[in-house]
């Protein structure tokens, strides 16, 4: 087999009373070597709601890009970078890319898990308070729990409680205002 690089080949034809004909010639250049990894440059979080994700990647200034975003097996189609989905459903996915170089050499794959989650996480409960009502307390000791991983954010009916984190994301389910 020939090495990679640029070859020229000459061609001449010659008739059978010996007259030779012009050459033509042709260069061809040998490429086997298989494009770079490309790198996810801005890839969304692993876990959201957005069903319109976003991966942008980086590659060969030459080369071209193949995207996949399935739940399953691969289904490589030529995407461009930033690559934008359309998710119909939640669930877990995985993008992939490769990319492809000028001779038709398939790189390897980058991937990057998705999982879309559309189901709001169920209502907290209060477990007890530190304080009866009415209190003469300004600072009211609230406990309670809610699904794990989840954020809780204490919400009251003036400007002091507007909406301040008091628990998560973390993997326990019991919150307690500071």
């Amino acid at each position: 087999g020939a090495i990679e690089g640029t070859h020229t080949f000459t061609v001449r034809a010659v008739d059978a009373a010996g007259n030779r004909g012009p050459e033509a010639m042709r260069s061809i250049t040998i490429d086997t070597t298989l494009p770079t990894v490309p790198s996810l440059v801005s890839p969304p979080a692993t876990i959201g709601n957005d069903a319109t994700p976003t991966f942008a990647f980086a590659g060969e200034p030459s080369a071209t890009f193949q995207c996949s975003l399935t739940t399953g097996a691969d289904n490589f189609t030529g995407c461009t970078s930033p690559f934008t989905a359309t998710l119909l459903v939640a669930g877990d996915y995985v993008f992939k890319v490769r990319q492809i170089d000028q001779a038709t050499n398939v790189g390897p794959v980058v991937s990057r898990p998705y999982s879309l989650d559309l189901t709001p996480p169920a209502v907290p409960t209060f477990t007890a308070l530190g304080s009866t009502s009415p209190a003469n307390n300004n600072a009211p000791l609230v406990l309670g729990s809610a699904e794990p991983g989840s954020e809780v954010r204490l919400y009251g009916n003036d400007a002091t409680c507007a909406g301040a984190a008091i628990g998560g994301p973390v993997a326990a389910s019991v919150f307690a205002t500071p």
